[in-house]
C-alpha cells in the first residue's frame, strides 16, 4: 500500500494514486514522469493527471495513447478527467515534484497550450465556451476541440450544461446531442442549423394568444364525494363487527366493498360512454368519484389478481376480457372500457388507462389488447391503445396508438380447471381468514385501552404477527424455485410457487411495509435465513417486499448494496404462448447501487460498483457491463459520464431528497401552473418545470433540468417532444381504412404532441385533411378553419348551417361549441370519413342532442335535391388534395345560391392545389355572387385561402379591413373564442374580388 496522503476517496471509493499514476507512465515511451491529484470544488471533484512529455508537438497522439490505456487497464472511478500535458513538473528545493505548484499550472492552463485554437471563434461558440466554463468549473477559457470529458466533466456538470443551454442558446436542447457533440466547436456545429429552422419557423407563425379559460375545481362536489367514499368504506366494516361468525365477517367486508363499484356506475349512468368534456364539469366528478372509489378496493383486488374471479369482476364492472386471461395488476382506471382478448398475459403494475388529461380538457377512450399477448411489468398502456394479437411487450415500457403483432398460428389458452380454480379460493379465503383471527385477537387484547390508543397497539400487533406468519408461509410453504423454470401460467408448479408467493405478499404487504421497510438492519439477515445467497454485512434495503417477491434461491447480493424505493425485480418472463421462464439468478455486485424506480429482469448479473439510474430497465443484454458504469435509459445504457464525490455542502435548500449513493441530496423542485405527469414518469429534485409542460410515460427529468413554458419531454433521460406537422405523417397511428370510393386509404393518427390529425393516403403521407389539438380542443389548429369563422361576423345570428365535406368533424364541432343553438348539417360522401370521426373525434358524442345531423351523400346532389334554406354553408370537400372537379362548376355554386336564406353566405375553402384551378374557383363565385371577399394567410404549414361569397348587403361588415377586424373583436368578447380572430384577419384580409383574383382597392 502507498502512503496514506497519496490515498484519496472519489465516488465513494478509495483510491491508490500511484496505481493511476503508473498505468500513465507505461502506456507511452514519450512520457517522463505523471503526477495524478485529487480536485476539489465545491460541487464537483475529480481526478486531474499532470503529465510531463518528451515531444510537446506529440500531446494529441500521447494523450490518446494514455486515455485509450486508461480506458482499458482502469475502472472509470479511477480514470482522471481532466489532463494536463507539459514539458516540465516543477520541483521543490529537495529535487521533489512540487504538488503545490502543479495547482497553479492548472490556474493558467485548463488545458495543453499547444491545443488552443487561434482561429476567431463565432458568437455561438463563444457563448457555448462560457457555458462550459460555468458549467465545469473551469478557471480559464477551455480549447473549443476539446470534449467536455477531457476538461474533467461529470455526469452533474453535463446536465448543468444543457439546462444552461435550453435558457440561454436553444430551448429544445437534447442531453444525447451534447453526447454526440461534446466539444464546443462540434456542438456549435450541431446547433446552427437547429437555432436557424426554429427562427424561421418562428418568424413564419402568427402570433396567436391563448384566450383559453381554465376552470376550477369545485370544493363542495368534491367534500361530498369524499364523505360517500368515507361512508361507502366504513359501513360494511361497523355492520360485520356485528356479526359473530368469523366466516361470514371475512366474507361480507371485501364483498360488500367490490359489489358496490358496479352498483355505483349504474347509479351514475354513462359511464359507459366515449367522452370528451371539460376539467370539473359534472361528467367529469362522476368518474373522479368512481376512480377513488376504485383506488379504496385496491387491497382486496390484490388478492384476486392472476385468478379466474378477477376476470370476473372486471367484466361485471363492463370490461371484456377472453378466456385464459391472465391479470395481475388493479393500476385501472376506466374498466368498462376495457376489452382484452384471449391467452393474454398482463404483469405486475402495469398501468391500463384509458383516461386523459387534457390542458383544459379530459378523454375517455377504449384499451384494446389482442389476443396471445405479453405485456410486461410496470408497462404504461395509454392515449388509445389498440393492440394486435400475439404482442410482446417488455417491462418499463410506454405503449401507445396501434401496435401491430406478428402473424402465429392459432394457440388454445392456457384455461384454469376447476381444481386449480378452487385451490385458489381455498387459498384466498385462508389468507383472508388469516388476517381477521389475528386483528380480532389483537383486539381482544387492546380492546379495553382509550380508543385512539387501543387502534395503534392493534395494528401494531397485527402488522408484527402478520409479518411473522408470511414470512413462515414463504419459507415452508411457498419454498424456492427451479432455476430453469418453464411452466404454463394454469400449471400447479406455477400455482405454488409463483401465484401463492404473490398472494401471500399482496396480502401481508402492510404488515411487512410496517417493520423491514426503510433500511431495517433485520432485513438482509431475514432474506439470507429465506435462502438468498446474501453477504449481509453494510447493506441498505429501502423497501422489502420487491426482494421477496423473488424466490430467495434465485437472489444474490453481495457487501455494500443499496436498493432504493420501488426497485421492480422481474424473476421471470412470460412468453405469448402463457409460458413462464426463468432465466437464471439475479445477481447483484458488491457496493452497487440501485436507483429508485429501476427494474432488474431475470439473469442479469451487475458487476461490482454499478450504479444503476433511477427508472433504468437492465435486461440481460447489458450483461456486458464493466465494474464502476453507470445505467441510465430504457432499455439500460452505459453512461459517458462519472459521478462526481458525494462530499456535499451543507447549505442546500431542504424541499425534495434522494439518495445516491447513500448521500442525501436536498434539492428544491419546481412545478408551475398547468403541468401534467402521467403515469410512471419521474421527477428529481433540482428540476424546475415553469408550466404547461408534459412529461410523458416511463420518462425521467433529471437534476438541473429546466422546462420551457409550454413544452413536452419524454424518454429517460428527456429529450424535448418535436413535431413537424402537416410535413410528414404522424408518429402514432390510431387506424387506418380502405376509403368507400375505393381509390385511398382513410387515416387517423396522432402527433407526439397530442394532435389528432385525418389524413388520406396510399400506403403512405398523402395530405392533412383536418386536425384538432386535444389539449385545446377548441382552438382550432388549420388557418383555414379559424378563417371559417369570419363568416359569423356577417351572420352572428345564423340558426342553421350546411357544411359539405366533414373530414374529422373539427368544424362543426366548433361550431357547436361556440354557437350551441346553431342546427348544423353535414354532408359528406365518404362512410369510411363519417366511421373515424364517429370513433376518434367524438362526432357520436355532438350529435346526441339533436343539433347536428350528417348524411351520407354526394354533396352536389343534396344541394340540387334539398329542401331546406341555409343561413351559412361551408364547402370544405376535398377528394385526397384537390375539391372535386365536379363541385368546381357554375351547376354547383348556383345550386349552393339557390339554397341560400336572404343574407345568407357561402364560405369556400380555396386552398387548391394549382393557380389554374383556383383561377377558375374565383370566376365560378364571382360569376355567381354579388359580392366576394377573400382572406388569406401562409405560415410554415399551411397556405390558407378563404372565400366569402354574398350579397353586397350581407357582406357590408367586412367590406373594408377596419370593420373586419372591428367585428372580429367583438365576436371574440361576445361567444368567448379561445383563439384571436382579430388578429388573424389583421393579417389575412385581402379585400374584395372580381373575376381572375383582381382586387378592389378598400
Amino acid at each position: 500500500m502507498g502512503r496514506r496522503d497519496f490515498q484519496v476517496k472519489l465516488r465513494g471509493q478509495r483510491i491508490e494514486l500511484s496505481e493511476v499514476e503508473a498505468v500513465i507512465i507505461e502506456s507511452s515511451p514519450n512520457i517522463v514522469s505523471c503526477v495524478v491529484m485529487k480536485e476539489n470544488f465545491e460541487e464537483d471533484n475529480y481526478l486531474a493527471a499532470y503529465v510531463q512529455v518528451k515531444d510537446s508537438n506529440e500531446n494529441d497522439k500521447i494523450l490518446e495513447k494514455v486515455m485509450f490505456a486508461c480506458q482499458c487497464l482502469l475502472p472509470s472511478f479511477m480514470t482522471p478527467s481532466k489532463w494536463f500535458l507539459v514539458s516540465e513538473l516543477p520541483l521543490n528545493a529537495n529535487g521533489k515534484i512540487d504538488r503545490k505548484a502543479l495547482r497553479e499550472i492548472a490556474k493558467m492552463m485548463d488545458l495543453p497550450l499547444d491545443n488552443v485554437t487561434s482561429r476567431r471563434l463565432s458568437p455561438l461558440e463563444r457563448k457555448l465556451e462560457d457555458i462550459f466554463v460555468r458549467a465545469f468549473h473551469l478557471k480559464s477559457s477551455p480549447d473549443v476541440k476539446s470534449s467536455f470529458g477531457q476538461l474533467g466533466g461529470t455526469s452533474l456538470g453535463a446536465m448543468f450544461a444543457v439546462n444552461l443551454i435550453r435558457q440561454e442558446i436553444f430551448e429544445k436542447m437534447d442531453i444525447n446531442l451534447l453526447f454526440v457533440n461534446p466539444s464546443v466547436q462540434k456542438l456549435a456545429a450541431a446547433l446552427e442549423p437547429l437555432i436557424s429552422s426554429v427562427k424561421s419557423d418562428e418568424d413564419n407563425q402568427e402570433d396567436d394568444v391563448d384566450f383559453c379559460i381554465r376552470p376550477c375545481p369545485s370544493w363542495l362536489i368534491e367534500t361530498i364525494g369524499i364523505l360517500i367514499l368515507a361512508w361507502q368504506w366504513l359501513w360494511p366494516i361497523i355492520f360485520a363487527i356485528r356479526l359473530n361468525s368469523l366466516f361470514f365477517q371475512v366474507i361480507f367486508v371485501p364483498l360488500m366493498h367490490l359489489l358496490q363499484y358496479p352498483m355505483f356506475m349504474k347509479l351514475l349512468g354513462e359511464s359507459y360512454w366515449q367522452y370528451q368534456d371539460r376539467l370539473y364539469s359534472w361528467r367529469y366528478y362522476r368518474l373522479w368519484f368512481l376512480r377513488r372509489q376504485w383506488s379504496l378496493n385496491t387491497y382486496w383486488l390484490s388478492h384476486l389478481l392472476g385468478t379466474p374471479f378477477y376476470n370476473a369482476y372486471l367484466r361485471l364492472c363492463g370490461a371484456y376480457i377472453g378466456n385464459g386471461t391472465y391479470i395481475y395488476t388493479y393500476q385501472i382506471d376506466a374498466p368498462w372500457l376495457l376489452k382484452i382478448g384471449d391467452g393474454t398475459y398482463i404483469g405486475n403494475e402495469v398501468i391500463l388507462s384509458s383516461l386523459t388529461y387534457h390542458d383544459c380538457t379530459y378523454a375517455l377512450h377504449e384499451t384494446r389488447i389482442g389476443s396471445y399477448c405479453s405485456i410486461g411489468a410496470r408497462c404504461v398502456l395509454h392515449d388509445r391503445v389498440d393492440m394486435h394479437d400475439h404482442v410482446l411487450i417488455e417491462p418499463l415500457t410506454t405503449v401507445t396508438g396501434r401496435i401491430l403483432g406478428t402473424h402465429a398460428k392459432e394457440l388454445l389458452p392456457c384455461i384454469m380447471s376447476c381444481r386449480q380454480s378452487f385451490f385458489q379460493l381455498v387459498a384466498i379465503f385462508t389468507i383472508t381468514s388469516i388476517h381477521a383471527l389475528i386483528l380480532k385477537l389483537s383486539w381482544l387484547a387492546v380492546h379495553w385501552l382509550p380508543l385512539w390508543l387501543s387502534l395503534s397497539v392493534c395494528w401494531l400487533v397485527w402488522s408484527i404477527i402478520g409479518a411473522g406468519i408470511s414470512l413462515v408461509l414463504l419459507r415452508f410453504i411457498v419454498g424456492h424455485i427451479q432455476q430453469n423454470f418453464s411452466y404454463s401460467l394454469n400449471s400447479w408448479k406455477f400455482l405454488s410457487q409463483v401465484w401463492l408467493r404473490h398472494l401471500v405478499l399482496s396480502s401481508f404487504d402492510p404488515c411487512l411495509s410496517t417493520v423491514f421497510d426503510e433500511f431495517n438492519s433485520f432485513t438482509p439477515l431475514i432474506l439470507r435465513w429465506l435462502g438468498a445467497s446474501i453477504e449481509p454485512n453494510d447493506i441498505k434495503i429501502a423497501h422489502f417486499v420487491p426482494l421477496l417477491l423473488v424466490p430467495p434461491n434465485l437472489l444474490v447480493i453481495g457487501h455494500g448494496v443499496t436498493i432504493t424505493s420501488d426497485v421492480c425485480f422481474v424473476p421471470f418472463d412470460v412468453t405469448t404462448n402463457s409460458q413462464c421462464i426463468v432465466s437464471g439468478q439475479i445477481q447483484i455486485g458488491h457496493r452497487s447501487f440501485l436507483g429508485n424506480n429501476c427494474v432488474l429482469r431475470s439473469g442479469v448479473c451487475l458487476p461490482a460498483d454499478v450504479l444503476v439510474g433511477c427508472l433504468t430497465r437492465v435486461d440481460l443484454t447489458a450483461n456486458s457491463m464493466k465494474e464502476g458504469d453507470i445505467l441510465l435509459g430504457i432499455p439500460a445504457r452505459v453512461m459517458p459520464f462519472v459521478f462526481p464525490d458525494t462530499e456535499r455542502s451543507k447549505t442546500l435548500t431542504k424541499e425534495c431528497h434522494t439518495f445516491e449513493q447513500r448521500c442525501l441530496k436536498l434539492r428544491p423542485v419546481t412545478i408551475g401552473p398547468g403541468c401534467i405527469l402521467q403515469p410512471m414518469s419521474m421527477v428529481l429534485p433540482g428540476v424546475t418545470l415553469i408550466g404547461y409542460n408534459r412529461l410523458a410515460p416511463c420518462s425521467l427529468a433529471l437534476p438541473h433540468d429546466r422546462f420551457a413554458m409550454h413544452t413536452d419531454w419524454f424518454g429517460c433521460p428527456t429529450k424535448r417532444v418535436i413535431a413537424h406537422h402537416g410535413s410528414e405523417p404522424p408518429q402514432l397511428i390510431l387506424a387506418e381504412r380502405q376509403s368507400s370510393l375505393g381509390t385511398y386509404n382513410v387515416t387517423v393518427g396522432r402527433f407526439t404532441d397530442d394532435i389528432l390529425v385525418l389524413f388520406f393516403g396510399q400506403n403512405g403521407w398523402l395530405g392533412w385533411q383536418s386536425g384538432i389539438d386535444l389539449r385545446r380542443p377548441y382552438k382550432p389548429c388549420d388557418i383555414y378553419i379559424k378563417l371559417f369563422f369570419t363568416s359569423f361576423l356577417c351572420k352572428p345570428n345564423a340558426k342553421q348551417v350546411l357544411i359539405i365535406g366533414l373530414g374529422g368533424g373539427v368544424l362543426p364541432m366548433l361550431i357547436r361549441h361556440y354557437f350551441p343553438t346553431v342546427i348544423i348539417h353535414v354532408v359528406e360522401i365518404d362512410e369510411t370519413v363519417i366511421e373515424l370521426a364517429s370513433e376518434f373525434f367524438y362526432l357520436t358524442e355532438q350529435m346526441k342532442n339533436g343539433y347536428m345531423h350528417v348524411i351520407a351523400d354526394d354533396g352536389f346532389l343534396y344541394a340540387s335535391e334539398t329542401a331546406h334554406r341555409y343561413d351559412i354553408i361551408f364547402i370544405d370537400a376535398f377528394v385526397e388534395d384537390a375539391m372535386p372537379s365536379h363541385m368546381n362548376t357554375s351547376q354547383f355554386f348556383s345550386n349552393l345560391h339557390g339554397i341560400l336564406n336572404n343574407g345568407g353566405c357561402l364560405v369556400t375553402n380555396a386552398n387548391l392545389p394549382t393557380n389554374d384551378v383556383y383561377a377558375r374557383l374565383i370566376q365560378t363565385c364571382s360569376s355567381t355572387f354579388e359580392s366576394n371577399v377573400l382572406f388569406a394567410h401562409t405560415n410554415i404549414i399551411e397556405n390558407a385561402r378563404v372565400i366569402i361569397s354574398g350579397t353586397r348587403t350581407c357582406l357590408t361588415s367586412i367590406s373594408s379591413p377596419a370593420q373586419a377586424i372591428q367585428k372580429a373583436q367583438w365576436l371574440e368578447s361576445d361567444v368567448l373564442l379561445e383563439f384571436s380572430l382579430s388578429r388573424l384577419v389583421t393579417f389575412a384580409y385581402r379585400g374584395l374580388l372580381i373575376d381572375n383574383d383582381a382586387r378592389i382597392s378598400t
